[in-house]
């Protein structure tokens, strides 16, 4: 049998299948093939002895619309950090996502699925906070777009920071939300938890399965996933156990160390590990460099290696509805794929407090396929 690639020797991880061993994967136009018993061949083999071989990395947190924002980072950039799918998360509003949709997405090789912010024009700029008005959501333009565009529209992004939301609007802004995407159906929520106006445990009580709890480390102020003993409030344990989706989202300025490890000494991972990096952060901050750098953050702080990858392949690959066809390994998935190298190396992890934690493990990418092409091979890797 001869593949279009046959990637050699790596440590193949794969949790949506339950597979982590050293083997072979081969590839065939656009998709993963089974490897046949007799001698294989291939017009492209590549060694990835001493690395791990991971599905195509899923950013369930991203900012791409460079047409409207300028903290925004082009799409295809992030291919280099081994990611193929990304989640727009409220970059646009119904007024400029079919100019997105139509002018980015369309036209991107990365897979771009987007939540729709509902908030008009989207998060435009850094320094000027969107403020909502709860009595000017639009639900019939959002159905409208979610009858368009079905497979790129997935969900609505709510802001409660207190510069977004005056403190007696949250609860209304949440639930009217909650009602239009039940209303119209198919779409989930992010809420977007930096700074809140309210309560954390009122915003989470109120989420449904498969929505997102964004920025669940944060602490700008002393409103945190925590309670008044510093153990993670009761609410969050509710919500997770409804099915609520925690999303670490790092961002720049929404993510402490202290936060975060108190609630992981109590088991509280986050489920999701979205990058939210932004221009001014891309490559150029010890707090938000690239998804890879903070998936070897979470292995600092002690996540297994396997959950860290599940929550940056087969956990968005579910909360996007596209299990078994991205986020995996397995035959007949879409030949996307990450070959991860992990260094041995002194690290330094800051978090928005400029508190720092120097680790000793990066990961860095070494080659990225999407969709059955090599997209980016580091300059040193299969001398």
């Amino acid at each position: 049998m001869k593949y279009d690639i046959l990637i050699r020797n790596g440590r193949i991880i794969d949790p949506a299948a339950g597979v982590d061993a050293v083997g072979d994967l081969a590839v065939i136009g656009n998709k993963i093939v089974p490897i046949e018993p007799e001698e294989a061949t291939a017009t492209c083999t590549v060694d990835a002895s001493g690395c791990y071989v991971l599905p195509g990395l899923v950013d369930i947190h991203n900012h791409a619309n460079t047409e409207a924002a300028t903290c925004a980072v082009a799409a295809d950039s992030s291919i280099a950090y081994g990611v193929t799918t990304q989640v727009d998360m409220g970059t646009s509003g119904v007024a400029n996502f079919e100019a997105f949709r139509n002018g980015g997405i369309a036209h991107s090789a990365t897979r771009i699925k987007a939540y729709l912010s509902m908030y008009p024009t989207g998060l435009f700029d850094i320094p000027y906070h969107i403020h909502y008005n709860v009595d000017q959501l639009h639900p019939d333009l959002i159905r409208r777009l979610k009858e368009k565009y079905p497979e790129d529209l997935l969900g609505l992004k709510i802001m409660v920071s207190k510069e977004n939301v005056s403190k007696g609007d949250v609860i209304p802004l949440i639930e009217k939300t909650v009602k239009i995407a039940d209303e119209i159906g198919g779409l989930g929520i992010c809420v977007h938890m930096s700074d809140p106006a309210c309560a954390p445990a009122e915003v989470a009580c109120r989420l449904r399965k498969g929505d997102i709890y964004c920025h669940c480390y944060n602490q700008k102020t002393e409103e945190t996933i925590l309670d008044e003993m510093g153990k993670v409030h009761p609410e969050m344990w509710k919500a997770r156990e409804r099915g609520v989706l925690f999303d670490a989202a790092n961002g720049f300025s929404h993510y402490s160390h202290a936060v975060a490890k108190a609630a992981i000494a109590e088991g509280f991972w986050p489920d999701l590990i979205g990058s939210d990096y932004v221009s001014l952060s891309l490559n150029l901050s010890r707090r938000n460099r690239n998804l890879l750098f903070l998936m070897s953050k979470y292995l600092h702080l002690g996540m297994e290696l396997n959950a860290v990858v599940a929550a940056c392949t087969a956990t968005p690959a579910e909360t996007l509805g596209m299990q078994g066809k991205i986020g995996t390994l397995q035959p007949g998935a879409f030949a996307d794929i990450a070959i991860v190298k992990e260094l041995e190396t002194q690290v330094f992890f800051e978090d928005s407090k400029g508190k720092t934690e120097e680790g000793s493990r990066l990961l860095v990418n070494q080659m990225t396929i999407l969709d059955g092409v090599n997209w980016y091979s580091a300059p040193t890797f299969n001398l």
